[in-house]
């Protein structure tokens, strides 16, 4: 367990980051994790400008929920994990002062990875990973009859990511 504090001058706003992490050994080999955690991130400098943006602005909160497994070899290693992430006091555009702490959303998803063989000693040696995310938050979206607020995807939201890479160590 843990906690992180920040201090933030343009917020004047002091926070609080509590976290734990509980681990249990199933077997040898494989064992169990769940983690859970408050974060919060201030938003860039420029949206605190009193003409353009908000000086009230305030940080904006995620709560993580991680649940995985991981099972190990010597030249092995396998991890699935689950998580949910919760969203709160999110910065989005507004029209009355630009900006508010009104924004809230959630992402979920699913990580998977498996790599064998140890790097410099073992001629053929790699990994690869799936991950798949969905999320959803409210954002605001101008139109032609005006702004509207919606709850849609992240922009960084890539649902379904394959990766693969592999290495060929040859003795000279």
């Amino acid at each position: 367990s843990g906690l992180r504090a920040d201090h933030h001058n343009l917020a004047s706003e002091t926070v609080l980051d509590p976290r734990a992490s509980l681990f249990y050994q199933i077997a040898g080999n494989s064992n169990i994790r769940a983690s859970w955690g408050i974060f919060h991130q201030f938003p860039e400098p420029l949206l605190y400008a009193p003409v353009y943006g908000n000086p009230a602005l305030g940080s904006q909160k995620a709560t993580h929920y991680i649940v995985g497994y991981e099972y190990r070899l010597d030249d092995a290693q396998i991890r699935a994990e689950v998580y949910y992430k919760d969203y709160d006091d999110l910065v989005i555009e507004n029209d009355a002062v630009e900006f508010i702490n009104n924004g809230r959303g959630y992402a979920r998803g699913l990580e998977l990875f498996f790599k064998r063989g140890v790097l410099f000693q073992d001629k053929l040696n790699g990994w690869i990973s799936y991950s798949f995310l969905q999320s959803r938050r409210l954002q605001t979206r101008d139109t032609r009859s005006g702004r509207i607020e919606e709850f849609a995807p992240s922009a960084f939201d890539i649902t379904h990511n394959l990766r693969c890479e592999g290495f060929l160590f040859r003795r000279i």
